[in-house]
């Protein structure tokens, strides 16, 4: 297949034209990893990752990746800061669960950090506060 710079995907995708379908994973990871941007930095035993954008079904692999990989590399705690998550859903909820069950197994923790209204209250509905460590 051949390889397009993502200016060319993005022109053909708003033209109608049919993409190659390697080219249209391109242009979809392209523009759903743009929708979420997150920044990690660790100080002693802790990994601090701040998400910037939206969490869903389209952006979350691109955050399971990033977590499975600081998991691997690092053996302290996680803060994930999600203050600046713009947008939330059940899938970014389940993504959390998961990463704090492969810490806990691990005898780490993970710490969801600064949650917006909407993120805490549905964690609240959800009933994970109960099971996720929330700060503050």
């Amino acid at each position: 297949a051949a390889t397009h710079s993502w200016r060319v995907l993005l022109r053909l995708a708003m033209s109608e034209e049919k993409l190659p379908s390697d080219d249209a994973a391109s242009l979809l990871a392209l523009t759903d990893a743009s929708r979420l941007q997150f920044f990690m930095s660790h100080e002693g035993n802790r990994m601090y990752m701040i998400l910037m954008g939206e969490l869903d079904l389209a952006t979350a692999p691109v955050l399971t990746r990033a977590s499975r990989d600081v998991s691997a590399e690092h053996d302290g705690d996680v803060i994930l800061d999600i203050g600046l998550v713009t947008f939330l859903n059940s899938t970014g909820l389940s993504l959390f669960v998961v990463q704090h069950k492969d810490l806990q197994a691990c005898g780490r923790k993970l710490t969801i950090y600064a949650p917006t209204p909407m993120a805490r209250r549905l964690f609240q509905i959800t009933g994970l506060t109960r099971i996720l460590r929330i700060e503050p």
